[in-house]
């Protein structure tokens, strides 16, 4: 994530490995390339991060049932932190009904961040049903959630949320998932105003074919929504070939098109879908390949494959 120091910052996850080393968040200055690893905390690990209005830092996180938001500095104090939380457990009639925190955020409308909520309860039948949120957190810490289509299910990505150009946020996921009408795309999300509480307007606009499934969305400066796609989960007409790596641009009234992922001749797996994506300030947008194709064509994980780094330059 670009912040407003003009440096990269992002999440580290991993702790380095060392017992009782706390969770960091790194940046890396621009112009030297030198990075800085500042902690964030012993039990909450960063997940996703986004520039709010505030200019500060908002950083999701993940902890058992003590999931927060994190807020933080890039200066005067640099890495100065406050934590709000919004995950929740309480009961319910046939027990325990959680809000958990997804990882995806990003600075829109109402001069808010929003987020990803799922809430997961037991039903009277025993089975595990869940109800998707959009969560909204001011930069003084008050939190709202409004219930998302029950129809749809959003991506697990770290990236699965824009701001559009048209003053609306874009979810990437899945409209009847598990079912035989399941169909891939986005989810376009008129947001409530703060003083309401009574949800709001959103249209699904499905990839065509269900040719891709998109991970991570991100808004351009060309004010269409880019989308890292990976090969389609769901029921593909068996009429349509399965088309080539690419990236999905889709303008704010849901016209698609694609930019292709081109072929790497000198390695021997090639890029098969992409995971995450985001712009720089020079027009250019970065995406990773987290899916390639083996010489045999076979759709496979990275694993222990060649991965690559993609830019696009846009024209």
């Amino acid at each position: 994530m670009l912040g407003p120091d003009g440096a990269l910052w992002f999440p580290v996850s991993l702790k380095n490995n060392v017992a009782g080393t706390p969770f960091q968040v790194a940046r890396i200055d621009a112009s030297s390339g030198n990075e800085t690893d500042y902690p964030f905390s012993a039990s909450a690990q960063p997940t996703g991060i986004a520039v709010g209005p505030d200019k500060n830092l908002w950083i999701t996180t993940k902890s058992g049932t003590v999931a927060s938001i994190g807020q933080m500095t890039t200066s005067a104090t640099i890495g100065a932190k406050t934590f709000y939380p919004v995950q929740t457990v309480t009961k319910g009639p046939y027990g325990p009904v959680s809000m958990v925190l997804g990882p995806a955020i990003v600075s829109g409308p109402n001069s808010a961040l929003w987020f990803i909520e799922t809430q997961t309860q037991q039903n009277a039948s025993g089975m595990i049903t869940y109800q998707y949120y959009l969560g909204e957190i001011s930069t003084t810490g008050q939190v709202s959630s409004f219930a998302l289509p029950n129809t749809f299910t959003p991506t697990t990505s770290n990236a699965g949320i824009a701001a559009g150009s048209d003053g609306n946020l874009w979810i990437a996921g899945t409209e009847n998932a598990n079912s035989q009408t399941a169909a891939c795309g986005l989810l376009q999300v008129t947001p409530p105003s703060p003083s309401s509480a009574s949800g709001f307007l959103s249209v699904f606009y499905q990839i065509p074919n269900n040719a891709y499934c998109a991970q991570s969305v991100a808004a351009g400066p060309d004010n269409a929504i880019w989308g890292s796609l990976l090969s389609s989960t769901v029921v593909i007409p068996s009429t349509i070939v399965p088309p080539p790596p690419a990236l999905l641009r889709m303008t704010t009234s849901g016209l698609v098109s694609y930019v292709p992922i081109p072929r790497q001749p000198l390695y021997a797996s090639q890029p098969g879908g992409s995971c995450t994506l985001t712009w720089d300030s020079g027009n250019i947008l970065w995406f990773d390949v987290c899916q390639v194709y083996s010489t045999s064509g076979t759709t496979t994980s990275i694993g222990n494959q060649e991965a690559f780094i993609g830019r696009y330059q846009l024209q």
